[in-house]
């Protein structure tokens, strides 16, 4: 029986996590990135997803030690990660199960919340990149763009004409 308790707890508060993690994507996808503000303020939204990260995989090492710990331990384990059937399960493991599916949940509205930010950022980016070719006909940074860019020609001689 301490078993389970131990495995529940570790899943609620991974669960938590999870929504706190929720959160912060959410947090993300709301934000436009027109103003350096609000480039700063992704910079802290990204730096607390990664602290959540690290806390919800030491939740997980803690969940693998509870798996290797016992026979117990491999059902439950098995049960959480919804990687069983669930008919053949004890109440308990229903539970855990049950927990596990929460967290699930909040992970697949996560993978759905990140599909659009990326497509948010790669705007912003090629937007950003627009502007500052057209402001910066004549320098050295627009040598570097061309020389960097992948479908125009290479601007390598920055202070002679070709």
């Amino acid at each position: 029986m301490a078993m389970v308790e131990r495995m529940s707890q570790l899943l609620r508060d991974k669960k938590e996590l999870c929504l706190f993690y929720e959160e912060k994507t959410r947090a993300m996808a709301g934000q436009k990135l027109k103003e350096p503000e609000e480039l700063e303020k992704l910079e802290q939204t990204l730096a607390d997803r990664e602290e959540l990260i690290g806390r919800i995989d030491e939740i997980d090492r803690e969940l693998l030690s509870c798996r290797d710990d016992s026979e117990e331990g491999r059902t439950l384990y098995a049960a959480a990660r919804n990687e069983c059937d669930y008919e053949t399960l004890s109440a308990e493991g229903k539970q855990l199960f049950a927990e596990g599916q929460e967290i699930y949940k909040v992970l697949s509205r996560v993978q759905e919340m990140e599909g659009e930010i990326r497509r948010e950022m790669e705007s912003v980016m090629e937007t950003l990149v627009l502007k500052i070719r057209q402001s910066n006909t004549n320098n050295r940074f627009t040598g570097y763009l061309k020389q960097m860019d992948y479908g125009e020609s290479k601007g390598l001689l920055y202070n002679k004409k070709r």
